[in-house]
């Protein structure tokens, strides 16, 4: 018996490697990737309560969309949230952005998406005008908004999220524990108190490398990948049972990135258990 009454998920790119360099960033956030992703963890029996899925609204016109088969298999999982995004932090004001969004909302309702999430970041600028965009084009689904990393000191920062979830009472958080660990000056405890506390709804759960010394999968023989969110069974780094407690009080997303050598995903899985039952004794 788990100690968790949430789903434990993973992210779609804890496979980024797993899939050839010269069509990772061609065919990022596009429902194509969606798909070969989830087929493939679905082989290995790490989709049965869902998967979070990454999507660029920019590109969703010139893909081939999602299979009826792949509609009909996720809308009926437990966990189907949406991170979204774009390489411009503005892309909300851009003239295309309401056709993208569109169709964005299109897959949505295909996929009985309860939630969309996004970094901060995009909610810096121009911020109630950019808001109204994502509500009148998602009615009825949940906004969240993610802390971001090393990338956005802004959106990192607690009191630049707690502004967001001020002006945007409808909008709730998805706390990501490593994008917090890329600070040497920003906890936990920052954002597991009131007032930020009250509107987390999901976690993001790795273990950054961003102010490590080195590489902690090279050390264990898999070169070449340095990820910035590392699965904690390839690190020296042991999350705390309190850290463990606070976080099963909610869905957690995994996205600790896998080295291609281990085709069996045998270390998500280990991150899989230590979420579930606690570090191994």
């Amino acid at each position: 018996m788990t100690m968790n009454s949430h789903p434990v998920v993973p992210a779609m790119n804890t496979l980024w490697f797993c899939f050839p360099q010269e069509t990772r960033r061609k065919l990022h956030g596009t429902p194509t990737d969606v798909q070969r992703k989830f087929r493939a963890l679905d082989k290995k029996g790490m989709v049965s309560q869902g998967m979070e899925m990454y999507l660029m609204p920019s590109r969703l016109a010139h893909d081939p969309g999602f299979t009826i088969e792949f509609i009909n298999r996720f809308s009926q999982l437990d966990f189907r949230t949406i991170h979204i995004g774009e390489t411009d932090p503005d892309f909300l004001d851009t003239p295309e952005t309401a056709g993208d969004l569109a169709r964005l909302a299109d897959i949505v309702a295909m996929l009985k998406s309860p939630a969309v999430l996004l970094h901060a970041h995009h909610l810096r600028d121009n911020r109630a005008q950019r808001a109204d965009l994502l509500r009148n084009s998602l009615p009825g689904t949940e906004i969240l908004i993610e802390n971001n990393g090393f990338d956005n000191e802004w959106g990192a920062r607690p009191e630049n999220v707690w502004t967001i979830l001020q002006e945007c009472p409808d909008f709730n958080l998805c706390m990501d524990i490593v994008h917090i660990k890329d600070f040497a000056d920003i906890r936990l405890k920052d954002f597991t108190k009131p007032p930020i506390l009250e509107r987390i709804r999901e976690i993001h759960w790795s273990c950054s490398t961003y102010l490590m010394k080195g590489d902690p999968y090279e050390s264990r023989g898999y070169q070449g990948y340095n990820p910035f969110h590392a699965l904690f069974p390839l690190t020296d780094i042991t999350p705390s049972d309190s850290t463990l407690e606070f976080i099963r009080q909610y869905p957690v997303v995994m996205e600790g990135v896998v080295p291609p050598e281990d085709s069996e995903y045998l270390f998500l899985s280990q991150e899989l258990e230590i979420i579930l039952n606690g570090v191994p004794k």
